[in-house]
């Protein structure tokens, strides 16, 4: 325990712990055994001091050691090897024991196998590592010893599966954000006005006024003093004004036709500051964030928080949603509140407006620095972004009572608007 205590205060010393550093443990001996070796690589892993290369100095040799996951076994290497050979990045070569938990559509079951967002983002970091992604997905976490701890109001699980278990900080995780359900106003009087802009109708005025202008008085004058010219002009000028009429007409059907989608105006929120100015009461459904969310003193005097006795009209109330998952997360939330209400009915405002960090058990496991930066660099590409497309619109999205059709697909890029009103 003397030696465990000193080596630790060393590599605290030295900031080497769980830091994603290259260092090598040299020994000076000619009696060293392979057992003395196995336990000092558990003993620098138990520190989480990671990425060691042994060097075992005799008296007319130098031997380069690499032990495996376990340090169990161990590797000989050559001082010649590249550096990549004497440290291998393949999430310096440990293992992970992963637990999920069913949320459609980040992870979920079917066909007896676990698939889903999160999933597939664990196949591409690990093809990439040139490493195993193995299904255990049968198993389940034994030996639980939760408790609720009074003193402290926290639960506390100090099972040995738990201790050894490290939060991923996927995107999905810690951003929030607001969706609104759309309301709008009538109005068919801007909608008949709005096409032309007021030197277009300044235009109609003008032409309108030559044409009677014309009727009334240029035409009982040719009459009455050039008859002939008269018959000669009033063909063309008639034609004419037809075709102004008809140019006209076109024009303003085409322009009103473009405009339809403004016959109701939207009157809901579109951006966070926008809703802190309204009346919509902000229902906030995640128990661990309605304190949170309430505390925001800009949004505090419209939080309400869930409870699960009462009912609730959806309509009434803008939802705290996960930001990448709105879709799925719209539909589910309003179930539990007692009226599926479909995605489309609801706006989603893009700008965050709560990020909840992450309990990591392991801060500063170099494994998870890793990890983490694989899917910042993931999601920074836009390869996250895809596969929540592809796991929450159809064909690939779990089976739901009302599947979500992508937008982007081409059947649904024609005009569907719910709000039209014929002219």
């Amino acid at each position: 325990m003397e030696n465990v205590l000193l080596l630790r205060n060393i590599f605290n010393y030295l900031s080497v712990t769980g830091r994603e550093t290259r260092q090598f443990a040299i020994i000076v001996s000619d009696t060293v055994r392979s057992a003395d070796l196995a336990l000092l690589a558990r003993l620098f892993a138990m520190l989480d001091v990671l990425d060691v290369l042994y060097v075992i100095v005799r008296t007319n040799s130098i031997t380069l050691v690499q032990f495996d996951n376990d340090a169990n076994s161990y590797v000989q290497v050559s001082v010649n090897d590249t550096l990549e050979r004497l440290f291998p990045n393949r999430f310096r070569g440990r293992s992970y024991t992963i637990a999920w938990f069913e949320e459609e559509p980040l992870a979920v079951r079917r066909d007896n196998k676990i698939v889903g967002v999160d999933v597939d983002m664990l196949n591409i970091i690990a093809k990439h590592q040139n490493i195993d992604l193995h299904d255990m997905s049968d198993q389940t976490l034994q030996g639980s010893k939760r408790f609720f701890d009074l003193a402290t109001l926290r639960t506390i699980d100090k099972s040995d599966d738990w201790v050894h278990a490290t939060a991923l900080y996927f995107p999905n995780s810690y951003t929030w954000c607001v969706a609104v359900p759309r309301f709008y106003q009538l109005d068919l009087s801007g909608q008949l006005f709005r096409p032309f802009a007021l030197d277009l109708w300044l235009l109609v005025l003008v032409l309108a006024g030559a044409h009677a202008a014309y009727g009334k008085l240029l035409y009982p004058c040719l009459q009455r003093h050039h008859p002939a010219m008269g018959r000669l002009l009033n063909p063309q000028l008639k034609l004419l004004f037809r075709f102004l009429h008809f140019m006209m007409l076109e024009t303003y059907i085409a322009m009103l036709t473009k405009q339809l989608e403004f016959s109701h105006l939207p009157l809901f929120p579109k951006t966070l500051q926008e809703l802190s100015r309204s009346s919509i009461p902000l229902l906030v459904m995640p128990m661990d964030l309605a304190d949170i969310v309430h505390h925001i003193p800009r949004h505090a005097h419209q939080t309400v928080g869930w409870n699960r006795s009462l009912s609730y009209d959806p309509e009434q109330f803008a939802i705290l949603v996960q930001c990448d998952i709105f879709e799925r997360n719209i539909e589910q939330y309003t179930v539990l509140l007692g009226k599926r209400v479909h995605n489309t009915l609801y706006y989603l405002i893009p700008e965050p407006m709560l990020e909840t960090p992450l309990v990591c058990l392991h801060k500063k496991d170099s494994r998870v620095h890793t990890l983490q930066r694989y899917i910042d660099r993931l999601k920074e590409a836009g390869v996250w972004q895809y596969l929540v497309s592809k796991w929450t619109y159809r064909p690939h999205s779990p089976q739901y009572s009302s599947p979500i059709e992508d937008p982007l697909a081409r059947k649904q890029l024609y005009l569907t608007l719910t709000h039209l009103i014929p002219v």
